[in-house]
């Protein structure tokens, strides 16, 4: 196992309140990154089909997605 399974393997194992903590704080970053792709989509007169993929990406990705759109949209205006 590499030095990251081992150290998730022990923070899972020693710590699984912090984990649980560390993992909601995620999931609510993600998913406020994806409300906030979405609406900068929805504001740049994209269709509902791309509205809805520039969503699951940066859900899925977060920060790096959320770039690219942002780069897209200051290029546009």
């Amino acid at each position: 196992m590499s030095y990251v399974g081992v150290l998730a393997h022990y923070l899972g194992t020693n710590h699984p309140r912090v984990m649980l903590i560390l993992n909601v704080l995620m999931f609510m970053a993600h998913m406020g990154e994806a409300l906030y792709a979405k609406r900068l989509a929805q504001r740049s007169d994209l269709s509902p089909t791309c509205i809805g993929k520039w969503y699951a990406q940066t859900f899925l990705l977060g920060y790096p997605s959320l770039r690219l759109l942002l780069n897209y949209k200051k290029r546009s205006t």
